[in-house]
């Protein structure tokens, strides 16, 4: 008897606290702010009450459980239950604003690639919804890539309040690159704020040094003396040596790796081992600006013709990179090399033949000069720089 007596007790406590617990859910409320943002989107408040709460009077004098068109501030409301108050809370609305989570520039492909992620500093203080509550309307914000801060030269919509990355590719060089954000919606303007400078490469040249493989033993070498760049224009590449990344691909059209690359930094780089064939030296600067390719020819040497030199070599190639007045053109002996100087818009500045020796480039102004020599069907072109 005592021991039913003692379990209805403890059922019957159990049943209070249960009764307490509903009673405090029903009578509780949980809040949502959103917060203003720019001059067009003001913040608000929201209340999730339990069946108990019966009105809910604002510090502004509105009644209901929801407010809008708060300018930043404190605000209050006192809740009721059955008309005896039930609570009091606060709220505080903030102004947000755009900000960058993210900017800046990246080598992409063979260029270089402006990008920014642009989102609202903040959503909600209690997103009690689970969901987002920033305000402005993707269709209407827009993020534009602004060259040397007057031309747009590029612009993108759908700009998520809640952050994305945008991306902009392969800019051209010899410019400097900002980033803007408008929000239509909410009528806030973020202003650029990093400059991103892309050099100009126009004029960078590679110094490559080739030495033949003898008697098919893969003893063949490529080195790059060093890039160079001609100081002038706008953004110009720093003076000296530059530095940057260096591959190098063996052929003429695949993207097989002939032998490790060097690191960003380099202005130096040595390739031995190589058997007799076309590679292309692939150079990217550091600097920010797109890579630079040249192809080079690694000829094939025995014995005997390091003995007896007369003996013609199958061989066709520019050198240096860097001139003064003249380029050197080698080829097979005693036949003729046509030899073309182009400059960087394409245009045909010389031509003339040589039997393998040097071309005169005196008479042309200093600059960057492509160099097309052909010979037997065979042809290679060099870029070179003329200080």
């Amino acid at each position: 008897m005592q021991k039913g007596a003692r379990r209805k007790k403890a059922l019957l406590a159990f049943m209070s606290v249960l009764w307490s617990i509903a009673s405090v859910a029903q009578t509780s409320c949980l809040p949502h702010t959103t917060h203003a943002l720019g001059d067009e989107c003001l913040g608000g408040a929201l209340l999730n009450c339990g069946q108990a709460i019966t009105q809910v009077i604002w510090s502004t004098g509105d009644e209901g459980f929801g407010l809008g068109g708060l300018e930043p501030g404190s605000y209050s409301c006192i809740t009721y239950a059955g008309g005896t108050p039930a609570d009091t809370l606060t709220f505080v609305v903030e102004r947000e604003q755009w900000v960058w989570a993210g900017y800046g520039s990246y080598a992409m492909g063979f260029g270089r690639t402006i990008f920014g992620d642009p989102q609202v500093s903040q959503y909600c203080d209690t997103p009690v919804f689970n969901g987002l509550c920033c305000y402005p309307d993707a269709a209407q914000t827009y993020i534009d890539l602004i060259q040397d801060g007057t031309t747009v030269l590029a612009t993108q919509s759908n700009v998520f309040c809640f952050g994305g990355v945008h991306a902009f590719p392969d800019v051209p060089p010899g410019h400097a690159y900002t980033l803007r954000v408008r929000d239509l919606h909410c009528g806030q303007v973020l202003e650029p704020t990093d400059t991103i400078v892309v050099n100009n490469c126009d004029s960078l040249a590679l110094d490559l040094g080739v030495t033949a493989t003898v008697d098919d033993d893969h003893n063949g070498s490529i080195e790059l003396v060093q890039a160079e760049a001609e100081i002038s224009g706008p953004y110009p590449l720093p003076a000296g040596p530059v530095p940057g990344q260096v591959w190098l691909y063996s052929g003429l059209t695949d993207w097989n790796e002939a032998a490790p690359s060097y690191p960003p930094g380099t202005t130096n780089a040595l390739w031995t081992g190589l058997d007799s064939g076309y590679y292309r030296v692939v150079f990217r600067p550091d600097a920010g600006c797109n890579y630079l390719i040249d192809t080079v020819h690694v000829p094939r040497e025995t014995s005997t013709d390091i003995t007896h030199p007369e003996v013609s070599r199958p061989v066709l190639s520019i050198t240096p990179a860097v001139v003064h007045d003249e380029i050197f053109v080698q080829g097979l002996r005693n036949e003729r090399i046509q030899v073309r100087v182009f400059d960087t818009a394409g245009h045909m500045v010389s031509q003339g033949q040589v039997t393998g020796g040097r071309y005169g480039l005196g008479g042309s102004p200093p600059g960057l000069y492509v160099i097309e020599a052909e010979q037997g069907g065979a042809t290679v072109r060099q870029r070179v720089l003329k200080p």
